[in-house]
């Protein structure tokens, strides 16, 4: 198999520098592989993997194993887990939970209220069957090969995302520069060995610095709200399958599902609280319309014809289903 030269010459700089300062760090290796688990690894994912990347498993193949926790406080996945975890992610990806068309409004929002922390050309959604986890700290924070990157990045990037610190970063624009990057700071004096295995010395961010809004969402706003009151009877008199178009608050959900979502909405003009109905496959679940936000749906009558929504009409509670909404502010 072809190796990149730049990173086996990565590589013995730190296995050198651990086994002089981290021997330790050498002993708990991943299993060896091969050519045609790489190749296999790739046919599964279904994306032709860096290089680099592969050259990091198979170069260290050849001394035992790629070393568990050779990058401070996370282990690196072997590459079976790396599969398995990409797989579980697949799994549970919410329909559309990286389409920037739909949710860069929302995101631009969170960004601006410091809702979450965000560096560098990278989208907000979690999972994805495009991001590649090789190194986890503690199953909270992932490291990725990115190749579903936002406008401005590169495709196999890596970046970090800590979903229980809102924290999304750009570490670098491709898995060799990132190696490159950890192997300078090492030799530079970042990280130092601790009672716990390696330790960075970097100071954290500080809680006072200001959040800067990605290039390529400052021109993405939620929409401002406008009151659009409609009559009870034009809604009760509206035919099944004509589309109507209501602004108002989202309140509680009533319900989720694996598809479909129930929600209570107050319309504008009428005094009786509406319960919704939403198809995850077509709306992202209402995962971005949180409680007390407005929104402008536009809504058909329930009907027999949308899938599996008998299980949630337990009393035909839902008289509304949405086709299509936007936030508004």
């Amino acid at each position: 198999m072809q190796m990149d030269q730049r990173t086996v010459e990565l590589w013995q700089r730190i296995l050198d520098w651990l086994r002089l300062n981290y021997p330790e760090g050498l002993q708990y290796r991943h299993d060896p592989v091969d050519y045609a688990q790489i190749a296999a690894a790739e046919a599964t994912i279904g994306i032709e993997l860096p290089l680099a990347f592969t050259t990091t498993y198979m170069l260290n193949s050849y001394q035992g194993g790629i070393p568990i926790c050779c990058y401070p406080g996370y282990e690196w996945f072997s590459l079976a887990d790396c599969v398995e975890s990409w797989q579980w992610r697949c799994d549970n990806a919410t329909p559309r939970e990286n389409d920037l068309s739909e949710n860069g409004p929302i995101w631009h929002k969170w960004v601006a209220e410091e809702s979450v922390w965000i560096e560098g050309p990278i989208k907000l959604g979690i999972n994805s069957e495009l991001r590649i986890p090789f190194m986890s700290s503690n199953g909270n924070i992932d490291l990725y090969l990115d190749y579903d990157p936002a406008p401005g990045g590169v495709k196999g990037q890596v970046i970090s995302i800590d979903p229980q610190g809102c924290t999304w970063l750009v570490l670098a624009p491709s898995f060799e520069q990132w190696l490159e990057n950890f192997i300078t700071k090492l030799e530079e004096g970042h990280f130092q060995v601790g009672e716990y295995g390696l330790e960075c010395l970097d100071e954290a961010r500080s809680s006072n610095q200001t959040m800067i809004m990605p290039e390529y969402l400052r021109n993405i706003r939620i929409e401002p709200y406008r009151p659009s009151p409609i009559e009870h009877i034009t809604l009760e008199t509206k035919p099944l399958n004509q589309p109507i178009e209501v602004t108002g608050r989202m309140c509680s959900i009533m319900g989720i599902g694996s598809d479909i979502v129930i929600f209570d909405f107050d319309i504008d003009g009428i005094s009786e609280r509406q319960k919704i109905g939403a198809n995850a496959t077509q709306t992202y679940g209402f995962g971005t319309i949180q409680c007390g936000n407005y929104a402008h749906l536009r809504l058909v009558r329930y009907d027999q014809q949308i899938p599996d929504i008998d299980y949630y009409l337990k009393d035909s509670v839902i008289q509304w289903f949405v086709v299509s909404y936007i936030l508004t502010q």
